[in-house]
């Protein structure tokens, strides 16, 4: 079983709100202040295992103080699940009564259900179905509309069912990164509680990992002081390998290798104590984790949190992580690596949704522009959602990521810096072909605009910043038209300026750089049909694997091949 879909009505300043899971990972993008962390924290309310995590901030104070009207809150979900599945929580439901766990209230009909006739009912028993399971934030109850053969009709054992379904989805895991501090020490309780939460419960994970069948609640009874030694130093390789590729890539610090010491304290009660310990010229120095950077703290909790989930249940893949903020105290090369760890997290470990109002953690590269959610609050002070590609923007529209950068309050020359070399394009699709198959300068950077027109908008915004740039229209009569307008009104360098390469052609669009069996290969690749468009193809392989691209490189007809090699020299001329 797997979510769908969450909707959302009544939270906070939310009336009516879905945030749908067609993709596995999301951005929430917007100013501060816009609504973005109500969403997750909205999101997070539905699985009621969460309800003591987070301070129960995400169960408190959920009235919409925009409204002086009282209404419940009420978070719903729509779940994937098989016949089977379902009956198996039936089962589980007639134990419990039976049992006497659950206590019908008076005047609430009698439960009677025949499983072995609804199993007839239900066949084939391994077909999913979709269900909608409610969660009334503010009763702590849940319903559903699934009630087949009238099982449900008793609201008691519905809230059960419904209870029991969510225990078997995939956990929501919350992190924000301003609230939440990784301690220096874990009083472990001598017998191993029922439930495990916090960092108790991802340390538990670590060691339940690294040596299986051990745990840290076995682990301070131990009374052999060699075996204890081996096996901290077991769950200190494994976090320390986990940890320290991953902090080269992101840190701008200089110095030693920085390494994660665990120890345990027996007096007067059992406590795990986590220090820092950096080599610094052939010498151990020893902090507290909170001693370190804040990027570096950042790092270990996303790290920890992520990658030591203490709640998996059923398929790791399905896990719904809802991220705040990721990466606010990275600077912005880190933030660029931690876009790629995020869609690498969201392949392997999960679903992704996460907030953001840093550009650097949008990176068309990772990012699949539809993937991206505009949130704002309108003039009723209601947070709204607008998938990026249905977004109007304020002002007239002169590139791809404009309705990113309105979002976000920032103004596109803004976002480069003066040591990037920008290249003008017509649309987003000659951004994605240009930096999959030909190599350009690491300083070279694409702003995709909307048209052949749109580059003209922005080249006078180029020129008052003093952004170094060349602009590349189609050879088309759009283009060459853009480009005879350009030399003429702003008195540019011809080598500024400059159309796709003809090579025989009356005129050339970038499409027209692949023959039409490159095109068909493409597809076939990319598990498209064989007569798929070319708007179609392009950005499926654009967010293809090195790898895989690497092979449709390797693919490519000669005369495609040759193309490219001639583009590549166009663009490099740029005196």
């Amino acid at each position: 079983m797997h979510y769908v879909s969450f909707m959302v009505s009544k939270y906070r300043a939310i009336n009516n709100l879905e945030i749908k899971l067609d993709s596995k990972l999301i951005p929430l993008v917007g100013i501060n202040e816009c609504g973005k962390t109500t969403i997750l924290q909205a999101i997070y309310s539905f699985d009621y295992l969460n309800d003591s995590e987070y301070e129960e901030r995400h169960i408190k104070s959920i009235r919409n103080l925009y409204d002086t009207t009282h209404t419940d809150s009420v978070v719903s979900a729509k779940v994937k699940i098989t016949n089977e599945e379902i009956l198996s929580v039936i089962e589980e439901i007639i134990d419990e009564i039976e049992a006497g766990r659950i206590q019908l209230s008076e005047g609430e009909e009698s439960f009677v259900f025949d499983l072995e006739e609804a199993t007839k009912g239900l066949s084939p028993i391994e077909s999913e179905v979709l269900i909608e399971v409610s969660r009334n934030v503010t009763k702590k109850t849940y319903s559903t509309n699934w009630n087949y053969q009238g099982l449900l009709n008793n609201a008691t054992v519905q809230n059960a069912f419904c209870k029991e379904i969510v225990r078997k989805m995939p956990y929501i895991l919350y992190n924000d990164d301003f609230a939440d501090r990784p301690p220096a020490e874990i009083t472990i309780p001598n017998e191993k509680p029922d439930k495990l939460s916090g960092w108790l419960a991802i340390y538990e994970r670590l060691f339940n990992s690294t040596a299986p069948g051990y745990s840290l609640f076995n682990l301070i009874n131990e009374t052999d002081t060699l075996i204890r030694a081996s096996i901290l130093s077991d769950v200190e390789t494994e976090l320390n390998s986990t940890l320290s590729t991953a902090w080269k890539s992101f840190s701008a610090e200089k110095g030693g290798a920085i390494k994660v010491s665990l120890s345990i304290n027996d007096a007067p009660q059992k406590i795990l104590q986590i220090k820092i310990v950096e080599e610094v010229d052939g010498k151990s120095r020893h902090f507290d984790v909170l001693d370190r950077s804040k990027g570096f703290v950042w790092h270990y909790n996303f790290i920890m949190k992520t990658q030591f989930n203490p709640k998996i249940v059923g398929k790791v893949e399905d896990t719904i992580f809802l991220l705040d903020e990721p990466g606010s105290y990275l600077h912005s090369t880190a933030q660029e690596k931690l876009c790629s760890k995020l869609s690498e997290i969201s392949k392997k470990y999960g679903i992704v949704i996460y907030c953001t109002h840093s550009h650097h953690l949008l990176n068309p590269k990772v990012i699949p522009l539809k993937n991206i959610l505009i949130v704002e609050k309108n003039k009723k002070k209601v947070i709204t959602t607008t998938p990026l590609p249905r977004y109007k923007t304020r002002s007239e529209n002169t590139s791809a990521l404009q309705p990113v950068y309105e979002a976000l309050n920032i103004p596109v020359h803004e976002v480069f810096s003066n040591n990037d070399e920008l290249l003008l394009v017509e649309g987003i699709n000659d951004k994605y072909v240009i930096e999959t198959f030909t190599t350009l300068p690491e300083n070279v950077r694409i702003l995709p605009g909307t048209s052949a027109d749109s580059i003209l908008k922005n080249i006078p915004y180029m020129i008052a910043y003093d952004k170094k740039f060349q602009a590349l229209w189609d050879n088309d009569s759009e283009g060459q038209k853009a480009k005879k307008y350009a030399m003429k009104e702003f008195n540019l360098n011809d080598n500024l300026l400059k159309l796709l390469p003809l090579e025989g052609y009356d005129k050339r669009r970038m499409e027209h750089m692949f023959t039409r069996d490159d095109l068909s290969m493409m597809a076939r690749f990319s598990d498209l049909p064989s007569d798929a468009s070319y708007d179609v193809i392009i950005p499926t392989v654009f967010f293809l694997t090195k790898k895989e691209q690497q092979k449709i490189l390797n693919g490519l007809s000669d005369k495609a091949k040759k193309s490219f090699e001639i583009l590549e020299k166009v663009i490099s001329k740029s005196d």
